[in-house]
C-alpha cells in the first residue's frame, strides 16, 4: 500500500464490514469473530462491496471511495489470543446449514471441513520442521521410502504407487532432489527400461535429520492422547474404506518389505 493511499481507520467504522449494516444497530459478535478470520465485505465507512486481494502472507480489501484497509498479515491472525475467537467457524458453518435446511448434509460438512482444516494446522507444523532443511513434504516422503528400502533405491513407477500419488507429481519431487544432490537416477541391471530413484549420502543425511525433527515436534506430539489417536485411526481407516481407498483386510495386512 503506498502512503498516497487513503486507509480506512477504525475511528472511521459506521458499517459492519462483514454484513454490511450499520454497525450500531443488532449483535455484531459473530461477524467480529469471523473478521478475524477473514478479509472484511464491505466498506465500513460506505458499505461499498470491497474488492479483496489475497497476498501471499494475508490480505488487502480496497474500497474504490475510501481507499484501503490492511495489508493484514496472516501471522497477526493467527497468532490471536486464545478465547478472542467467540465461537468455532466450523460450527457456525454447521449452524448455518441447518438454518437453511440442509440438515441431512451439515455433519458431513462439519467433518469434511474440520479434516481439510485438521489438515492445513498439520501441513503448517511439519513445514516448520522440513523448511529449514529445503524439504517439501512429498519430497521427504520420497526420501523416507528410500531410506526404508534395502538398497536406498526403488523404481520411480513403485514410489508413486507406494506414495499414492501421481507419476507427474514424483518427477518432480525427484527432479528436484536430484538437484539438491539426496537423489540420483539409474537404469535397472536386470531391465534398462526400468528408471531407479536411488538415495544418496547427503539424502541419508538429510531424511534422517528430517524424520528426528518431525518426531520430535510433530509426531510425538499429535495433540490426542494414546487412547484418542487409536480412536481417530480407526475412524479415519473406515473413511478411508468407503471412499475406496483401502479395504480392511489390505489394513489390517502388515506391508511387506520394501524391495525395487
Amino acid at each position: 500500500m503506498s502512503p498516497s493511499e487513503p486507509v480506512v481507520t477504525p475511528d472511521a467504522v459506521s458499517y459492519c464490514g462483514r454484513c454490511g449494516g450499520p454497525a450500531d444497530r443488532g449483535d455484531h459478535a459473530e461477524c467480529t469473530a469471523l473478521l478475524r478470520l477473514e478479509p472484511p465485505r464491505y466498506c465500513p465507512r460506505c458499505r461499498r462491496r470491497m474488492k479483496v486481494q489475497v497476498l501471499p502472507l494475508g490480505w488487502r480489501a480496497t474500497c474504490v471511495e475510501h481507499g484501503a484497509l490492511g495489508p493484514v498479515p496472516r501471522r497477526q491472525i493467527r497468532d490471536r489470543p486464545l478465547g478472542s475467537v467467540r465461537m468455532d467457524p466450523i460450527l457456525e458453518a454447521r449452524r448455518q446449514w441447518v438454518a437453511h435446511g440442509w440438515d441431512d448434509a451439515a455433519d458431513g460438512m462439519a467433518m469434511v471441513t474440520s479434516v481439510v482444516r485438521v489438515h492445513q494446522l498439520l501441513l503448517e507444523r511439519i513445514d516448520a520442521v522440513l523448511r529449514p532443511l529445503e524439504l517439501t513434504f512429498a519430497r521427504y516422503e520420497v526420501l523416507r521410502l528410500l531410506g526404508f528400502t534395502h538398497d536406498g533405491a526403488m523404481p520411480m513407477t513403485r514410489l508413486g504407487s507406494l506414495l499414492q500419488v501421481h507419476p507427474t507429481s514424483v518427477t518432480s519431487a525427484v527432479d528436484r532432489l536430484e538437484h539438491q544432490g539426496h537423489v540420483v537416477r539409474q537404469r535397472g541391471e536386470k531391465d534398462r527400461r526400468v528408471v531407479l530413484a536411488c538415495i544418496t549420502e547427503a539424502g541419508r543425511a538429510i531424511v534422517e535429520k528430517a524424520t528426528d525433527g518431525l518426531n520430535r515436534d510433530v509426531f510425538e506430539q499429535p495433540g490426542l492422547d494414546a487412547a484418542s489417536l487409536q480412536a481417530l485411526h480407526e475412524l479415519l481407516t473406515d473413511l478411508r474404506c468407503s471412499l475406496g481407498d483401502t479395504t480392511r483386510d489390505t489394513a489390517r495386512t502388515p506391508t511387506a518389505r520394501l524391495t525395487p
